[in-house]
């Protein structure tokens, strides 16, 4: 979880089975952006993923996925991005801020 995988989980509430990380990991999501004014805009986002103890025990069933809204707004130095992510059958969500684009 956190900033740069899913944003609705703080960063180490995802993990393995035996409760400490894992050996392998896996993220997707999709956001849209869409502009609200000037130098800002809105976004939605969905994102899924989970930690497993190794290659081989990777599986699709048991996914935490979180769901959000951002605004983004363009600075001279990169964009800056505020996000709310709520966890998916959580009663948590967690805000972020970031500054420049992830890879």
């Amino acid at each position: 979880g956190g900033s740069n995988s899913l944003r609705g989980f703080t960063k180490d509430e995802i993990s393995g089975p035996e409760g400490i990380g894992g050996e392998s990991l896996s993220v997707a999501g999709v956001q849209w952006l869409y502009p609200l004014f000037a130098q800002l805009d809105g976004s939605i986002f969905y994102e899924a993923g989970d930690v497993y103890s190794g290659h081989s025990h990777w599986s699709l069933n048991d996914l935490n996925d979180a769901l959000g809204l951002g605004l983004l707004v363009r600075t001279p130095v990169g964009p800056l991005q505020f996000t709310y992510g709520h966890a998916i059958g959580r009663k948590t969500g967690r805000f972020g801020i970031q500054l420049g684009t992830a890879f």
